[in-house]
């Protein structure tokens, strides 16, 4: 997959998938454990010119001990995926799905 898929994955699971991917060409073996899945991990993101509820300050005081990656898209980008991004990881997908919420509530 594209786009940010490689570093959910690795947020997700604690994981390299780009050494993973090297193990397998070299040796055959991915060298990790596929029951291990600490993490649920979610991208959100937003518009320019939109009105939300919270502000991105608001979103780094209530979450930001949970997020991983946030910045400005790309203009290439932004008509697929938003003009700033947010990518962060929980322990329960409750959470991860209560973090989306509070950061796309317009």
């Amino acid at each position: 997959p594209g786009g940010y898929s490689p570093d959910m994955m690795n947020y997700a699971n604690d994981i390299n998938v780009y050494q993973i991917w090297a193990n397998m060409v070299c040796y055959d073996q991915g060298y990790f454990d596929p029951e291990q899945r600490p993490y649920s991990c979610v991208y959100a993101s937003r518009r320019r010119n939109t009105e939300y509820v919270h502000s991105n300050e608001e979103i780094f005081a209530t979450y930001g001990q949970s997020i991983v990656m946030y910045e400005e898209m790309p203009v290439v980008l932004s008509g697929a995926m938003g003009d700033f991004a947010y990518i962060a990881r929980f322990t329960t997908e409750e959470e991860a799905l209560a973090f989306v919420d509070f950061v796309s509530k317009k």
